[in-house]
Protein backbone atom coordinates (compact mmCIF):
# COMPACT_ATOMS: atom_id res chain seq x y z
CA UNK A 1 0.00 0.00 0.00
CA UNK A 2 2.80 2.40 0.85
CA UNK A 3 4.37 1.87 -2.55
CA UNK A 4 1.06 2.52 -4.27
CA UNK A 5 0.65 5.82 -2.42
CA UNK A 6 4.23 6.80 -3.27
CA UNK A 7 3.65 5.93 -6.92
CA UNK A 8 0.56 8.13 -7.10
CA UNK A 9 2.25 11.01 -5.32
CA UNK A 10 5.41 10.88 -7.40
CA UNK A 11 3.53 10.44 -10.65
CA UNK A 12 1.53 13.57 -9.84
CA UNK A 13 4.81 15.36 -9.21
CA UNK A 14 6.00 14.68 -12.72
CA UNK A 15 8.10 11.54 -12.35
CA UNK A 16 6.64 10.09 -15.54
CA UNK A 17 8.67 12.47 -17.69
CA UNK A 18 10.67 10.72 -20.40
CA UNK A 19 14.27 9.70 -19.66
CA UNK A 20 15.56 11.91 -22.43
CA UNK A 21 14.50 15.00 -20.48
CA UNK A 22 15.89 16.60 -17.35
CA UNK A 23 13.81 16.24 -14.14
CA UNK A 24 10.71 18.39 -13.85
CA UNK A 25 10.06 20.76 -10.96
CA UNK A 26 8.87 18.82 -7.93
CA UNK A 27 9.12 21.27 -5.02
CA UNK A 28 5.87 20.45 -3.25
CA UNK A 29 4.39 18.57 -0.34
CA UNK A 30 4.23 14.78 -0.67
CA UNK A 31 2.03 12.68 1.55
CA UNK A 32 3.40 9.29 2.61
CA UNK A 33 0.76 7.26 4.43
CA UNK A 34 -0.23 9.33 7.49
CA UNK A 35 2.95 11.40 7.36
CA UNK A 36 3.13 14.70 5.52
CA UNK A 37 6.59 15.52 4.21
CA UNK A 38 7.30 19.01 2.96
CA UNK A 39 10.45 19.52 0.95
CA UNK A 40 12.38 22.65 1.99
CA UNK A 41 13.51 25.18 -0.63
CA UNK A 42 16.65 24.00 -2.40
CA UNK A 43 19.92 25.44 -1.06
CA UNK A 44 22.25 27.62 -3.10
CA UNK A 45 24.32 25.92 -5.75
CA UNK A 46 27.58 26.62 -3.94
CA UNK A 47 27.05 27.02 -0.17
CA UNK A 48 30.61 28.24 0.40
CA UNK A 49 29.93 31.61 -1.16
CA UNK A 50 29.42 32.60 -4.77
CA UNK A 51 28.66 30.44 -7.76
CA UNK A 52 31.67 29.09 -9.66
CA UNK A 53 31.49 28.87 -13.44
CA UNK A 54 29.19 26.26 -14.93
CA UNK A 55 30.11 24.96 -18.34
CA UNK A 56 27.98 23.13 -20.89
CA UNK A 57 28.85 19.46 -20.96
CA UNK A 58 29.77 19.20 -17.28
CA UNK A 59 28.17 16.25 -15.51
CA UNK A 60 26.53 16.83 -12.12
CA UNK A 61 27.87 15.40 -8.90
CA UNK A 62 25.46 15.50 -5.98
CA UNK A 63 27.36 15.62 -2.68
CA UNK A 64 25.00 14.11 -0.07
CA UNK A 65 25.65 14.96 3.58
CA UNK A 66 25.29 12.65 6.57
CA UNK A 67 23.25 12.69 9.77
CA UNK A 68 23.06 16.16 11.26
CA UNK A 69 24.98 17.59 8.31
CA UNK A 70 23.97 20.32 5.90
CA UNK A 71 24.65 21.37 2.30
CA UNK A 72 28.01 22.80 3.39
CA UNK A 73 29.31 19.46 4.73
CA UNK A 74 30.97 18.56 1.43
CA UNK A 75 31.54 22.20 0.43
CA UNK A 76 35.33 22.33 0.56
CA UNK A 77 35.90 19.18 -1.47
CA UNK A 78 32.95 19.71 -3.81
CA UNK A 79 34.12 23.25 -4.55
CA UNK A 80 37.69 22.14 -5.29
CA UNK A 81 36.38 19.38 -7.55
CA UNK A 82 34.33 21.77 -9.66
CA UNK A 83 36.63 24.76 -9.90
CA UNK A 84 39.95 26.10 -8.60
CA UNK A 85 40.62 29.79 -9.03
CA UNK A 86 44.03 30.92 -10.30
CA UNK A 87 46.47 30.92 -7.42
CA UNK A 88 44.29 28.54 -5.42
CA UNK A 89 45.20 25.32 -7.19
CA UNK A 90 45.19 22.18 -5.05
CA UNK A 91 48.43 20.18 -5.43
CA UNK A 92 47.77 16.71 -6.79
CA UNK A 93 44.10 17.32 -7.51
CA UNK A 94 42.81 18.72 -10.76
CA UNK A 95 39.29 20.14 -11.00
CA UNK A 96 36.95 18.05 -13.12
CA UNK A 97 34.25 18.72 -15.67
CA UNK A 98 31.53 18.61 -13.03
CA UNK A 99 28.94 20.86 -11.48
CA UNK A 100 28.81 20.26 -7.74
CA UNK A 101 25.39 20.40 -6.11
CA UNK A 102 24.71 19.94 -2.39
CA UNK A 103 21.31 18.41 -1.63
CA UNK A 104 19.38 18.96 1.56
CA UNK A 105 16.87 16.30 2.56
CA UNK A 106 14.41 15.55 5.35
CA UNK A 107 15.65 13.07 7.93
CA UNK A 108 12.50 11.37 9.17
CA UNK A 109 13.15 7.91 7.71
CA UNK A 110 14.60 6.30 4.59
CA UNK A 111 11.35 6.70 2.66
CA UNK A 112 10.93 10.38 3.51
CA UNK A 113 14.59 11.11 2.84
CA UNK A 114 14.36 9.41 -0.55
CA UNK A 115 11.36 11.50 -1.57
CA UNK A 116 13.09 14.62 -0.32
CA UNK A 117 16.30 13.86 -2.22
CA UNK A 118 14.31 13.05 -5.35
CA UNK A 119 12.59 16.42 -5.08
CA UNK A 120 15.99 18.12 -4.99
CA UNK A 121 17.12 16.19 -8.06
CA UNK A 122 13.90 17.20 -9.83
CA UNK A 123 14.21 20.90 -8.99
CA UNK A 124 17.75 22.17 -8.49
CA UNK A 125 19.09 19.30 -10.60
CA UNK A 126 16.78 20.26 -13.45
CA UNK A 127 18.19 23.78 -13.66
CA UNK A 128 21.75 22.46 -13.79
CA UNK A 129 20.78 19.89 -16.43
CA UNK A 130 19.37 22.64 -18.65
CA UNK A 131 22.39 24.88 -18.16
CA UNK A 132 24.82 22.04 -18.87
CA UNK A 133 22.86 20.70 -21.87
CA UNK A 134 22.49 17.31 -20.16
CA UNK A 135 19.88 15.19 -21.88
CA UNK A 136 20.43 11.95 -19.96
CA UNK A 137 20.53 12.54 -16.15
CA UNK A 138 22.11 9.13 -15.66
CA UNK A 139 25.50 10.68 -16.46
CA UNK A 140 25.20 12.37 -13.05
CA UNK A 141 26.06 10.52 -9.84
CA UNK A 142 25.87 10.79 -6.06
CA UNK A 143 28.69 10.93 -3.51
CA UNK A 144 27.39 10.34 0.02
CA UNK A 145 29.08 10.57 3.38
CA UNK A 146 27.86 8.33 6.22
CA UNK A 147 24.04 8.44 6.29
CA UNK A 148 24.14 10.23 2.95
CA UNK A 149 25.31 7.03 1.31
CA UNK A 150 22.35 5.12 2.74
CA UNK A 151 19.89 7.77 1.60
CA UNK A 152 21.43 7.60 -1.87
CA UNK A 153 20.91 3.84 -1.92
CA UNK A 154 17.36 4.17 -0.59
CA UNK A 155 16.55 6.63 -3.37
CA UNK A 156 17.94 4.22 -5.96
CA UNK A 157 15.79 1.45 -4.46
CA UNK A 158 12.71 3.67 -4.45
CA UNK A 159 12.78 4.02 -8.24
CA UNK A 160 12.96 0.25 -8.62
CA UNK A 161 10.21 -0.40 -6.07
CA UNK A 162 7.91 1.96 -7.96
CA UNK A 163 8.77 0.49 -11.35
CA UNK A 164 10.25 3.82 -12.42
CA UNK A 165 13.79 2.75 -13.27
CA UNK A 166 13.63 4.85 -16.43
CA UNK A 167 13.08 7.99 -14.34
CA UNK A 168 16.16 7.52 -12.17
CA UNK A 169 18.02 10.83 -12.13
CA UNK A 170 21.51 9.50 -11.50
CA UNK A 171 23.56 6.63 -12.78
CA UNK A 172 26.06 5.81 -10.03
CA UNK A 173 26.87 6.11 -6.33
CA UNK A 174 30.00 6.54 -4.19
CA UNK A 175 29.88 6.23 -0.40
CA UNK A 176 32.35 7.29 2.28
CA UNK A 177 32.04 5.73 5.74
CA UNK A 178 28.40 4.79 5.24
CA UNK A 179 27.12 2.24 7.79
CA UNK A 180 25.77 -0.26 5.26
CA UNK A 181 25.89 -2.93 7.98
CA UNK A 182 24.50 -0.61 10.65
CA UNK A 183 26.02 1.72 13.24
CA UNK A 184 26.32 0.13 16.68
CA UNK A 185 26.87 3.52 18.26
CA UNK A 186 23.21 4.26 17.58
CA UNK A 187 22.16 1.10 19.42
CA UNK A 188 24.25 2.25 22.39
CA UNK A 189 23.11 5.86 22.53
CA UNK A 190 21.96 5.54 26.16
CA UNK A 191 25.26 4.01 27.20
CA UNK A 192 27.10 6.82 25.47
CA UNK A 193 25.20 9.35 27.55
CA UNK A 194 26.15 7.34 30.63
CA UNK A 195 29.79 7.49 29.58
CA UNK A 196 29.55 11.27 29.51
CA UNK A 197 27.97 11.33 32.95
CA UNK A 198 30.69 9.05 34.32
CA UNK A 199 33.35 11.28 32.81
CA UNK A 200 31.97 14.36 34.52
CA UNK A 201 31.74 12.66 37.92
CA UNK A 202 35.18 11.07 37.68
CA UNK A 203 37.09 14.07 36.34
CA UNK A 204 35.63 16.53 38.85
CA UNK A 205 36.02 14.24 41.89
CA UNK A 206 39.66 15.06 42.59
CA UNK A 207 39.55 18.82 42.02
CA UNK A 208 36.34 19.19 44.04
CA UNK A 209 37.81 17.29 47.00
CA UNK A 210 40.83 19.59 46.93
CA UNK A 211 38.50 22.58 46.64
CA UNK A 212 40.84 24.04 44.05
CA UNK A 213 38.42 26.49 42.56
CA UNK A 214 41.12 27.99 40.34
CA UNK A 215 42.50 24.64 39.18
CA UNK A 216 43.28 24.82 35.47
CA UNK A 217 42.67 21.76 33.32
CA UNK A 218 43.99 21.92 29.76
CA UNK A 219 41.60 19.39 28.24
CA UNK A 220 38.51 20.67 26.51
CA UNK A 221 39.88 24.18 26.13
CA UNK A 222 43.09 25.66 27.39
CA UNK A 223 43.24 27.05 30.94
CA UNK A 224 39.92 25.50 31.93
CA UNK A 225 38.89 26.44 35.49
CA UNK A 226 36.95 24.24 37.83
CA UNK A 227 33.89 26.43 37.95
CA UNK A 228 33.50 26.02 34.18
CA UNK A 229 33.96 22.26 34.09
CA UNK A 230 30.29 21.39 34.56
CA UNK A 231 29.08 23.45 31.62
CA UNK A 232 32.03 22.50 29.45
CA UNK A 233 31.62 18.79 29.96
CA UNK A 234 27.89 19.09 29.39
CA UNK A 235 28.67 20.74 26.06
CA UNK A 236 31.27 18.21 24.98
CA UNK A 237 29.51 15.02 25.96
CA UNK A 238 26.07 16.40 25.20
CA UNK A 239 26.72 18.02 21.86
CA UNK A 240 30.21 17.72 20.44
CA UNK A 241 31.50 14.26 21.22
CA UNK A 242 29.19 12.61 18.72
CA UNK A 243 26.99 14.93 16.69
CA UNK A 244 25.69 11.74 15.11
CA UNK A 245 23.45 11.06 18.11
CA UNK A 246 23.04 14.24 20.13
CA UNK A 247 20.82 17.31 20.45
CA UNK A 248 19.87 18.86 17.12
CA UNK A 249 21.08 15.71 15.37
CA UNK A 250 18.31 13.62 16.98
CA UNK A 251 16.54 12.92 13.69
CA UNK A 252 14.28 9.86 13.73
CA UNK A 253 15.99 8.44 10.63
CA UNK A 254 18.89 7.20 12.76
CA UNK A 255 16.65 4.36 13.99
CA UNK A 256 16.52 3.03 10.43
CA UNK A 257 20.16 1.99 10.47
CA UNK A 258 20.85 0.75 13.93
CA UNK A 259 22.45 -2.68 13.82
CA UNK A 260 19.61 -5.14 13.21
CA UNK A 261 17.08 -2.50 12.12
CA UNK A 262 14.39 -3.77 9.76
CA UNK A 263 14.60 -0.81 7.30
CA UNK A 264 18.33 -1.42 6.89
CA UNK A 265 17.76 -5.14 6.33
CA UNK A 266 15.20 -4.29 3.66
CA UNK A 267 17.62 -1.87 2.01
CA UNK A 268 20.37 -4.50 1.99
CA UNK A 269 18.02 -7.03 0.40
CA UNK A 270 18.13 -4.83 -2.69
CA UNK A 271 21.14 -5.13 -4.99
CA UNK A 272 21.70 -2.10 -7.15
CA UNK A 273 22.54 -2.39 -10.81
CA UNK A 274 24.31 0.98 -10.81
CA UNK A 275 28.10 1.40 -10.76
CA UNK A 276 28.90 1.87 -7.07
CA UNK A 277 31.98 2.29 -4.88
CA UNK A 278 32.29 2.13 -1.08
CA UNK A 279 35.22 3.62 0.85
CA UNK A 280 35.98 2.94 4.50
CA UNK A 281 38.31 4.51 7.06
CA UNK A 282 40.59 2.89 9.64
CA UNK A 283 41.58 5.31 12.38
CA UNK A 284 44.70 4.93 14.54
CA UNK A 285 44.81 4.72 18.31
CA UNK A 286 43.65 6.27 20.50
CA UNK A 287 40.53 6.14 18.36
CA UNK A 288 38.28 7.95 20.82
CA UNK A 289 40.45 11.04 21.17
CA UNK A 290 41.39 11.28 17.49
CA UNK A 291 37.73 11.12 16.56
CA UNK A 292 36.91 13.69 19.21
CA UNK A 293 39.57 16.02 17.76
CA UNK A 294 37.83 16.09 14.40
CA UNK A 295 34.38 16.45 15.98
CA UNK A 296 35.01 19.25 18.41
CA UNK A 297 38.39 20.97 17.94
CA UNK A 298 39.45 21.01 14.29
CA UNK A 299 36.55 20.14 12.03
CA UNK A 300 37.21 18.99 8.44
CA UNK A 301 35.89 22.13 6.79
CA UNK A 302 38.21 24.28 8.91
CA UNK A 303 41.04 23.06 6.68
CA UNK A 304 42.04 23.81 3.11
CA UNK A 305 41.04 21.17 0.55
CA UNK A 306 42.32 17.70 1.46
CA UNK A 307 44.44 18.83 4.42
CA UNK A 308 42.29 17.72 7.37
CA UNK A 309 44.78 15.06 8.46
CA UNK A 310 45.85 16.51 11.87
CA UNK A 311 43.85 14.92 14.68
CA UNK A 312 46.29 15.21 17.57
CA UNK A 313 44.66 18.05 19.49
CA UNK A 314 42.58 15.95 21.86
CA UNK A 315 45.28 13.28 22.05
CA UNK A 316 47.75 15.84 23.39
CA UNK A 317 45.20 17.23 25.83
CA UNK A 318 44.34 13.73 26.98
CA UNK A 319 48.00 12.93 27.65
CA UNK A 320 48.49 16.19 29.52
CA UNK A 321 45.38 15.65 31.59
CA UNK A 322 46.30 12.05 32.40
CA UNK A 323 49.74 13.18 33.55
CA UNK A 324 48.14 15.76 35.80
CA UNK A 325 45.72 13.27 37.35
CA UNK A 326 48.43 10.67 37.85
CA UNK A 327 50.69 13.24 39.52
CA UNK A 328 47.95 14.46 41.85
CA UNK A 329 46.95 10.91 42.72
CA UNK A 330 50.54 9.91 43.47
CA UNK A 331 51.11 13.03 45.59
CA UNK A 332 48.03 12.27 47.69
CA UNK A 333 48.91 8.59 47.94
CA UNK A 334 52.39 9.35 49.26
CA UNK A 335 51.02 11.88 51.72
CA UNK A 336 48.43 9.39 52.97
CA UNK A 337 51.12 6.75 53.42
CA UNK A 338 53.27 9.25 55.35
CA UNK A 339 50.41 10.06 57.70
CA UNK A 340 49.61 6.38 58.19
CA UNK A 341 53.26 5.72 59.04
CA UNK A 342 52.88 8.39 61.73
CA UNK A 343 50.01 6.39 63.22
CA UNK A 344 47.05 8.18 61.75
CA UNK A 345 44.17 8.05 61.98
CA UNK A 346 44.05 8.17 65.76
CA UNK A 347 42.66 5.16 67.60
CA UNK A 348 40.11 5.50 70.39
CA UNK A 349 42.74 5.74 73.16
CA UNK A 350 44.63 8.47 71.32
CA UNK A 351 41.39 10.37 70.99
CA UNK A 352 40.92 10.16 74.74
CA UNK A 353 44.38 11.44 75.65
CA UNK A 354 45.22 13.64 72.64
CA UNK A 355 41.81 14.80 71.46
CA UNK A 356 42.77 18.32 70.31
CA UNK A 357 45.73 17.06 68.31
CA UNK A 358 43.85 14.07 66.85
CA UNK A 359 41.12 16.37 65.63
CA UNK A 360 43.70 18.36 63.65
CA UNK A 361 45.71 15.36 62.44
CA UNK A 362 42.71 13.26 61.48
CA UNK A 363 41.11 16.14 59.55
CA UNK A 364 44.13 16.31 57.29
CA UNK A 365 44.30 12.53 56.95
CA UNK A 366 40.70 12.12 55.85
CA UNK A 367 40.95 15.08 53.47
CA UNK A 368 44.05 13.60 51.87
CA UNK A 369 42.43 10.18 51.60
CA UNK A 370 39.27 11.53 49.97
CA UNK A 371 41.34 13.63 47.60
CA UNK A 372 43.46 10.62 46.64
CA UNK A 373 40.33 8.59 45.88
CA UNK A 374 38.93 11.47 43.80
CA UNK A 375 42.05 11.84 41.66
CA UNK A 376 42.20 8.07 41.26
CA UNK A 377 38.65 8.03 39.87
CA UNK A 378 39.62 10.57 37.22
CA UNK A 379 42.84 8.73 36.40
CA UNK A 380 41.05 5.41 36.04
CA UNK A 381 38.35 6.90 33.82
CA UNK A 382 40.94 8.41 31.51
CA UNK A 383 42.80 5.12 31.28
CA UNK A 384 39.66 3.17 30.34
CA UNK A 385 37.90 5.81 28.22
CA UNK A 386 39.31 4.78 24.84
CA UNK A 387 38.43 1.11 25.30
CA UNK A 388 35.04 2.03 26.74
CA UNK A 389 34.24 4.11 23.68
CA UNK A 390 35.42 1.41 21.28
CA UNK A 391 33.10 -1.03 23.03
CA UNK A 392 30.15 1.31 22.49
CA UNK A 393 30.81 1.66 18.76
CA UNK A 394 31.23 -2.10 18.39
CA UNK A 395 34.92 -2.20 17.54
CA UNK A 396 36.00 -3.89 20.80
CA UNK A 397 34.46 -6.96 22.37
CA UNK A 398 35.56 -8.74 25.52
CA UNK A 399 34.29 -12.24 26.19
CA UNK A 400 34.91 -14.64 29.05
CA UNK A 401 35.78 -18.01 27.57
CA UNK A 402 36.08 -21.23 29.54
CA UNK A 403 39.41 -22.92 29.05
CA UNK A 404 41.43 -25.82 30.43
CA UNK A 405 44.39 -24.69 32.49
CA UNK A 406 47.36 -26.94 33.28
CA UNK A 407 49.93 -26.97 36.02
CA UNK A 408 52.77 -29.24 37.02
CA UNK A 409 52.66 -30.42 40.62
CA UNK A 410 56.22 -31.24 41.62
CA UNK A 411 57.03 -33.14 44.80
CA UNK A 412 59.29 -31.22 47.13
CA UNK A 413 60.71 -31.81 50.57
CA UNK A 414 58.11 -32.57 53.23
CA UNK A 415 54.64 -31.46 52.18
CA UNK A 416 55.75 -28.37 50.23
CA UNK A 417 54.83 -29.35 46.69
CA UNK A 418 55.61 -26.83 43.96
CA UNK A 419 53.05 -25.76 41.35
CA UNK A 420 54.28 -24.63 37.92
CA UNK A 421 51.72 -23.24 35.40
CA UNK A 422 52.20 -24.64 31.88
CA UNK A 423 50.39 -24.48 28.54
CA UNK A 424 50.89 -28.14 27.65
CA UNK A 425 50.83 -31.07 30.10
CA UNK A 426 53.78 -32.58 28.26
CA UNK A 427 55.94 -29.80 29.65
CA UNK A 428 55.76 -31.53 33.04
CA UNK A 429 57.92 -34.33 31.68
CA UNK A 430 61.01 -32.17 31.81
CA UNK A 431 60.66 -31.72 35.56
CA UNK A 432 61.61 -34.42 38.05
CA UNK A 433 58.85 -35.96 40.17
CA UNK A 434 56.15 -33.84 38.55
CA UNK A 435 52.73 -34.70 37.24
CA UNK A 436 50.17 -32.70 35.27
CA UNK A 437 46.90 -31.48 36.78
CA UNK A 438 44.13 -29.76 34.86
CA UNK A 439 41.41 -27.38 35.97
CA UNK A 440 38.72 -25.31 34.29
CA UNK A 441 39.20 -21.58 34.28
CA UNK A 442 37.90 -18.43 32.58
CA UNK A 443 40.03 -16.18 30.43
CA UNK A 444 39.24 -12.89 28.75
CA UNK A 445 39.34 -12.93 24.96
CA UNK A 446 39.51 -9.47 23.40
CA UNK A 447 38.48 -8.97 19.77
CA UNK A 448 39.03 -5.64 18.04
CA UNK A 449 37.74 -4.57 14.65
CA UNK A 450 39.03 -1.69 12.49
CA UNK A 451 36.85 1.40 12.56
CA UNK A 452 36.80 5.03 11.49
CA UNK A 453 35.84 6.00 15.02
CA UNK A 454 32.10 5.85 14.39
CA UNK A 455 31.43 3.15 11.79
CA UNK A 456 33.16 -0.23 11.57
CA UNK A 457 35.21 -0.81 8.44
CA UNK A 458 33.27 -4.01 7.78
CA UNK A 459 30.00 -2.06 7.93
CA UNK A 460 31.21 0.68 5.57
CA UNK A 461 32.32 -2.04 3.14
CA UNK A 462 29.01 -3.95 3.31
CA UNK A 463 27.44 -2.21 0.30
CA UNK A 464 25.87 -5.06 -1.75
CA UNK A 465 27.26 -5.30 -5.30
CA UNK A 466 29.54 -2.27 -4.84
CA UNK A 467 33.24 -2.15 -5.59
CA UNK A 468 35.15 -1.75 -2.34
CA UNK A 469 37.49 1.19 -2.57
CA UNK A 470 40.92 1.58 -1.05
CA UNK A 471 41.26 1.64 2.73
CA UNK A 472 41.47 5.19 4.05
CA UNK A 473 44.23 4.59 6.57
CA UNK A 474 44.31 7.01 9.52
CA UNK A 475 41.08 8.69 8.39
CA UNK A 476 38.36 9.02 10.99
CA UNK A 477 34.69 9.39 10.25
CA UNK A 478 34.86 13.17 9.92
CA UNK A 479 38.27 13.53 8.29
CA UNK A 480 37.29 11.37 5.33
CA UNK A 481 35.31 14.30 3.96
CA UNK A 482 38.46 16.37 3.44
CA UNK A 483 41.83 14.69 3.94
CA UNK A 484 44.66 13.25 1.88
CA UNK A 485 42.86 9.92 1.60
CA UNK A 486 39.78 11.70 0.25
CA UNK A 487 41.94 13.20 -2.46
CA UNK A 488 43.38 9.81 -3.41
CA UNK A 489 39.94 8.17 -3.36
CA UNK A 490 38.33 10.84 -5.54
CA UNK A 491 41.24 10.91 -7.95
CA UNK A 492 40.74 7.18 -8.36
CA UNK A 493 37.01 7.62 -8.94
CA UNK A 494 37.35 10.40 -11.52
CA UNK A 495 40.31 8.72 -13.24
CA UNK A 496 38.17 5.63 -13.84
CA UNK A 497 40.00 3.29 -11.46
CA UNK A 498 36.62 2.04 -10.20
CA UNK A 499 34.92 1.79 -13.55
CA UNK A 500 34.70 3.70 -16.81
CA UNK A 501 31.34 5.15 -15.79
CA UNK A 502 32.97 7.44 -13.22
CA UNK A 503 35.75 8.65 -15.52
CA UNK A 504 35.54 12.44 -15.70
CA UNK A 505 37.80 14.71 -17.71
CA UNK A 506 39.90 17.36 -16.03
CA UNK A 507 38.71 20.90 -16.43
Amino acid sequence: MKHVILLLAMSAAGLTATLAQCPTNNNQTVREGATTIKTPPPPTVNPRGGTPPIFPGDRIVYWVHGLGGNPDSWGVVGGATQYQAPGQEVPGYKPRRVTSLYPSYLQFNFSGASISLENFLASTGKAACITNNIEDPKVNFLIGHSQGGLVSRATDKMYTDLGLEGERKFGGMVTFGSPHGGAMILNNETLLHQMGSEAFKALTAGPSKDMQKELKIDFIVKDEKLENIINRFADVFGEQILPIVFKEQQQPIRKDYEVGAAPLAELNSYSTTLPSVAFYGVESEPIFYRTLSSLSVQKPNDFAPFSAMPDESMVDRFNNLLTQYEANYEHKRIRQQYLEDKGLPCDKWEWIFMAPFCAIWDTEYWQVRKSKIGWEKGKNWLLKSNNQYKTLIGSREVKLVQTTQWECICEGSGTNNQSIPVNDPKECEKYAKCYAVSSLGMVEVVTEKPTDGVVLAESAAAFPMATIGQEMKKSNHQQMRNDENTKAALNGVFDGAYGDYFYTKER
